[in-house]
């Protein structure tokens, strides 16, 4: 592999953990609060304290979990670039005068010649 797939790989991880952790930092900090508040800090540590350990836990597992996410999503792009090259169907545009003349294999033949 060369140091350009690896630096890709690199930043797409890095990119997925940091939004991972953005929103694991933002969950935990909700549930750190409402476990706070409704039951109280454990014995010997303060409400921060509490609710930084939350953040920090939410926030790296789900971190972890988006870096891998986005590492699978970046190996599969080539392959369904391979899998459905293209489906759309193209269209033949045939000037209207030209329809009422030619009958249905002309009109087939004439599709044909300007897809190729």
């Amino acid at each position: 592999m060369d140091s350009k797939t690896m630096s890709q790989w690199f930043e797409k991880a890095k990119m997925g953990f940091i939004m991972g952790a953005a929103v694991g930092a933002t969950t935990g900090f909700l549930y750190g609060s409402y476990f706070v508040l409704s039951v109280g800090p454990p014995p010997g540590k303060s409400y921060l304290r509490t609710i930084g350990g939350h953040m920090l836990q939410q926030g790296g597992m789900l971190g972890f979990f988006l870096s891998i996410g986005s590492l699978i999503r970046t190996e599969e792009e080539p392959r369904r670039a391979l899998a459905f090259p293209s489906t759309r169907t193209p269209v033949a545009i045939v000037p209207r005068s030209q329809l009422h003349t030619m009958d249905a294999e002309a009109l087939r033949a004439s599709i044909s010649l300007r897809l190729q």
